[in-house]
């Protein structure tokens, strides 16, 4: 057991508090999740604007959101034949925060690596970045520069010698904010088969800056992840009912900016 002090949720009393489900030893992100749809589905997690007003996405529909992701990147990539053959699926994308996290979160789900790449690397760091870890897939959004970097860095893979031992990487299409989470939020969902995670393998993969050299895969296993929901404890200001706003700088990734929503896992109202 871990001690995780009383510092949060205690200004909202309606919201199923984590604190003892931090306690445990083999919790993950995604049981945590799962937990907190169960217990505190209708609490609001993401808001944002769309132009003509606010918007909530309680934690059920981000627990549904994190389902359809997991199906919909298994569905283009074959899963895990086991606990060592675990496919690394990379995102070279410039898309919005809560796409992107749930996509992230839908890759772990799915018991696969999410690799988040910046979109402004280069073609031959972008390279680099997919050799080093071994990715099995890119998925790319629709802008037509990373469409053209993507292809430029499996060109450098595939026919420099430096990169030739990496020649299979497929790309598809990176996820819409309407694939994961459908104007009909009460759609039906899919969900995916309950997984037993290997703490230790990879469950996130970012990467350093690049500022002196290339960039260099930082890897969260499933037994880090956790530590997202635990950080807020730690500290001295009760984050619930607090809005946090998701920003970073260019050269990293929407998901380093997005994860900052993984630091309070409480309420937004």
């Amino acid at each position: 057991m871990y001690h995780v002090p009383n510092t949060q949720t205690l200004r909202h009393p309606s919201f199923k508090s984590t604190r003892q489900l931090l306690e445990q030893k083999g919790q993950t992100a995604p049981s945590i999740i799962e937990w907190i749809a169960d217990h505190n589905p209708e609490h609001p997690f993401f808001v944002y604007h769309d132009g003509t007003k606010l918007n909530e996405v309680s934690w059920r529909r981000v627990r549904d959101g994190i389902h359809r992701a997991a199906h919909y990147f298994s569905d283009r990539v074959k899963g895990p034949t086991s606990t060592t053959d675990r496919p690394v699926i990379a995102i070279l994308a410039s898309t919005d925060s809560i796409t992107y996290w749930t996509s992230v979160m839908g890759i772990a789900r799915a018991n696969m690596a999410a690799f988040a790449i910046s979109p402004r690397n280069a073609p031959d760091a972008i390279a680099h970045l997919l050799l080093n870890v071994q990715a099995t897939a890119l998925f790319v959004s629709s802008e037509a520069v990373l469409q053209n970097n993507a292809k430029r860095a499996l060109e450098l893979i595939s026919t420099s010698e430096e990169y030739s031992s990496l020649t299979t990487i497929s790309i598809h299409p990176m996820t819409v904010f309407e694939d994961i989470y459908p104007t009909y939020p009460e759609a039906d969902v899919k969900y995916f088969p309950v997984i037993e995670y290997d703490l230790d393998s990879p469950a996130c993969i970012f990467h350093s800056s690049g500022t002196t050299a290339y960039p260099k895969p930082i890897t969260w296993k499933y037994r880090d992840t956790v530590l997202w929901f635990r950080m807020p404890w730690f500290g001295e200001i009760d984050l619930a009912k607090k809005e946090l706003d998701a920003r970073d700088f260019p050269y990293h990734t929407l998901w380093e900016a997005s994860h900052t929503v993984m630091q309070r896992p409480l309420a937004l109202h």
